[in-house]
């Protein structure tokens, strides 16, 4: 029998939170909420992965929780740099990041020169 699995877009409807910030948890809480990956890249939660993030939702919104209080609460280990220094899907996800940033740099440094130019 197979676990019923979930998109980040079908978490984020049932939480009520943004695509982002079940994103920001998984960074904040990377033991507990460890998803896999689809063969295109795409985050497959379960429900295990729910439970959690409603127990998160919990604490931080209902008890008032800090993130680091709520990570001691669930039994999250410490984010350490010898540990989670950079993984290398965060190295990929930052070059991706950066060179989408220097195409964009280009794209506005011609721009202005393309809008100048008498047709």
């Amino acid at each position: 029998m197979s676990l019923k699995t979930y998109t980040i877009a079908e978490i984020s409807q049932i939480t009520k939170l943004a695509p982002h910030t079940l994103r920001y948890y998984e960074q904040q809480f990377p033991h507990l909420l460890k998803t896999e990956r689809s063969k295109g890249g795409h985050r497959i939660y379960n429900q295990s992965h729910l439970d959690i993030l409603n127990s998160i939702i919990h604490l931080l919104k209902d008890e008032g929780m800090t993130i680091k209080q709520a990570r001691q609460e669930l039994g999250e280990p410490e984010i350490g740099f010898e540990e989670n220094e950079i993984s290398n899907e965060n190295k990929t996800e930052l070059v991706t990041v950066d060179k989408k940033l220097e195409d964009h740099s280009l794209f506005h440094s011609v721009v202005p020169v393309i809008s100048c130019r008498k047709t």
